[in-house]
């Protein structure tokens, strides 16, 4: 799934830096999350737990998503580069891919 414009190339990924901070933050605590789940297979632990804490990993996932895809829309909004029906299309693909 790409999230650029129709017969555009992909565009960087461009965040000030106290929401770059944060999204290396999430990702980080992402990780962390992730190697305890790999820890609780390997000591078989309690499915419902698992199951648990990869709900907890999905649900982070998702709203780091949407904070990534909220800053790509303003700055597409805000620089100009997509028509307002542009956007609509961007938006629907980006949720989309988060809803997923």
């Amino acid at each position: 799934m790409t999230l650029g414009l129709p017969d555009e190339p992909p565009e960087r990924l461009r965040l000030p830096e106290e929401t770059r901070q944060e999204v290396l933050r999430r990702l980080r605590r992402l990780e962390g999350q992730t190697r305890g789940v790999q820890r609780m297979v390997l000591e078989e632990r309690d499915c419902r737990e698992v199951l648990q804490q990869i709900a907890a990993i999905r649900a982070a996932a998702r709203s780091l998503g949407a904070l990534v895809v909220e800053h790509y829309l303003l700055s597409c909004l805000e620089e100009g580069r997509a028509a307002p029906e542009e956007s609509l299309t961007v938006l629907r693909e980006a949720i989309r891919g988060i809803a997923h």
